[in-house]
């Protein structure tokens, strides 16, 4: 009996040897995913200070405009200036230039000098509608833009350029910011909060979060707790683009129990392979 029980221990340490590294690895992994969705957090967003390739302090995340047509982050605005809070201004910012993949904790990272940065466009709550504006849009597109390379043509024996011209052209593999415009703009900080309800004007829940990708690759989901359809305390992840405006600032999401009842988990992988036509879909999030 003692040498069977000495065997199975034996047998317990060998697979606890070669399946640990591995099981501990999926654990790291699965940490590092939950985390990923955690940085994309509205509510983890705002409020992040905002440095410069320099490390020199530019400002702190405000707000960001979601576009709820195309279901996108379009920009960050950013407070500068002033001193807590007092006198500050809101500079508007491509959502893809700014970065929160840093080294630093609550840092997210925008590469303009300082003297630059106090060129940046400036932009008042109520210019937000402004954001939907085309010609704005390749302003703050432009101003954000790297600068094109100058090349130079040879010069002719009078010291002239050759052709009496210049060209300009982007360095290779750097691309021109674009924010094409499709819908209105809301503030993200403002949806938070919101209530949702059905066509039927039946209540859903709330709106507790958003998760952004600021890279403009995937679509924004908004985070919905369900609590006053299913009577209890459960969240969901819907696409942004699912949700109108109502009347007396409500949302409007065309769902039912049911559907609900059957969503599907939420994770990394479906919000990487998720994209703005199926705006219809719901998943159950398990994140908060």
């Amino acid at each position: 009996m003692k040498r069977v029980r000495t065997a199975v221990l034996a047998g317990v340490m060998v697979v606890l040897f070669f399946s640990g590294p591995s099981c501990l690895a999926q654990g790291r992994s699965h940490q590092r995913l939950s985390s990923e969705l955690q940085n994309s957090s509205v509510r983890h967003i705002i409020g992040m200070t905002v440095e410069n390739h320099d490390g020199e302090k530019l400002g702190r995340v405000k707000n960001l405009a979601v576009d709820m047509q195309s279901g996108q982050a379009k920009y960050a605005l950013i407070s500068a200036g002033g001193f807590v809070g007092v006198g500050s201004h809101l500079k508007v910012v491509p959502a893809q230039a700014v970065s929160t993949a840093t080294a630093k904790k609550e840092i997210a990272s925008l590469d303009v000098s300082k003297r630059r940065w106090a060129k940046a466009p400036l932009l008042r709550k109520a210019d937000l509608a402004a954001l939907s504006d085309p010609a704005w849009s390749k302003k703050v597109a432009l101003f954000y833009s790297p600068p094109p390379a100058i090349n130079m043509a040879r010069t002719t024996e009078s010291g002239g350029p050759q052709g009496g011209h210049t060209s300009t052209s982007r360095e290779p593999g750097v691309t021109q910011l674009m924010i094409p415009a499709s819908g209105p703009m809301q503030l993200a900080g403002d949806l938070v909060g919101r209530g949702v309800i059905d066509r039927q004007q039946q209540p859903i829940g709330e709106v507790s979060d958003l998760l952004v990708d600021l890279a403009g690759q995937k679509p924004a989901f908004a985070i919905i707790s369900a609590s006053r359809l299913l009577k209890k305390k459960e969240s969901f992840a819907v696409p942004l683009s699912s949700l109108s405006l109502a009347a007396r600032d409500k949302l409007v999401l065309d769902a039912n129990r049911k559907m609900f009842e059957e969503a599907k988990p939420f994770d990394e992988s479906v919000w990487q392979a998720a994209s703005i036509s199926n705006s219809s879909a719901i998943y159950r999030f398990e994140g908060k």
